[in-house]
Order: C-alpha cells, then structure tokens, then sequence
C-alpha cells in the first residue's frame, strides 16, 4: 500500500524523526475513563500531548461544563499536535470554545511548566522522549493519564480497560519514586 492511500496511517503524518504516535482516534469510553481519572476543576491546566483531531479536548471541556463546571468553571484546555492536517482538525473543532487552545507543535518544544494534568497518547518510543517532561508534571503534583501505554519506568496508580479493550493508565506524585 502507498503511503498516500487514504487508508495508510501515513496518510496524514509528516516525515520526521518527530512522529511520536500514528493518529489513533481514542474511543468514548477510553476518553470517559481518562477524564474521570484526571479528576480535573476549574482552575486546571489540561494538556492534550498527540491531540489528534481534538476530541479528547472537546470532550473534557463538555463534560466539565455538563457536570457543573461551565461558564468559566471549565479548565483551561491546551492540544498540542505535530501533524499539520490533524491541528487544523482540532482547531476546526475547538472553535467554539474559547477555553481551548490548539498548538501545532512538536511535543518535544512544548514547555509543560503550567501543565496540572495531561492526557498522552503517544508510542512507547515518543513516550521515552517525553518521560522527563511527564515526570515534572507529576513531580510537582500533576496527574498523566496515558492512552495505551504506559509510562516509561513507572507503575501507574490505576489501569482501566475501555470497552474496545484499550488501556488508561493513570498516573500522580505517588507513582514517582523520590
């Protein structure tokens, strides 16, 4: 198969070393068990690493807004996305809402410094990359849930299987060793 045929994982996927995750769209139920895990509230800062067409974003500002939070009660929301067709996607489909933001970025430039919580999905070797990245965020009491895989090196704190069979893992400052 051709890497331009419309089914090639490759389709869309610029060439770079940089490619951490072919894009993967994650099912509604992986997504409802990544956002209850997160746990996340209005003050916030939601990181979507490999956002992909921005689903998940959309998803947690929704759900925010439907269990109590809207208004300015939902987290402020921040996808980040290497492909340049699939952050277009997300743009298109974040417009909106004015509490999310899509970066068309290499993960690997993206400071995580005001990340409070983050959603990954991400190959194991785009993973390893980012693990000092993720392991600040947890360090300084953030919460990771990883879609698939897990994190370089830690045990999560909880695993949770979505109905397509697809792991959530999650993870906080407890699974960091000091």
């Amino acid at each position: 198969m051709s890497s331009d045929s419309p089914s090639s994982p490759d389709r869309f996927c610029a060439p770079s070393s940089s490619k951490l995750a072919p894009f993967n769209p994650t099912d509604a139920s992986a997504q409802a068990l990544a956002f209850d895990s997160l746990r996340l509230s209005p003050g916030d800062v939601l990181y979507d690493l490999g956002c992909g067409d921005g689903r998940f974003l959309v998803y947690a500002s929704d759900e925010m807004a439907r269990r109590g939070g809207g208004g300015g009660g939902r987290c402020r929301c921040i996808g980040v996305e290497y492909d340049a067709v699939y952050a277009r996607r997300a743009e298109e489909a974040a417009g909106g809402y004015d509490n999310v933001v899509i970066m068309h970025a290499d993960v690997l430039d993206v400071d995580l410094a005001d990340a409070t919580a983050v959603f990954v999905y991400l190959v194991p070797e785009g993973l390893k990359l980012c693990e000092e990245k993720l392991l600040g965020v947890l360090r300084r009491g953030g919460r990771v849930a990883s879609y698939m895989f897990s994190l370089p090196g830690l045990e999560p704190k909880e695993t949770f299987s979505s109905k397509g069979g697809c792991k959530v893992r999650f993870y906080d400052q407890s699974c960091v060793a000091e």
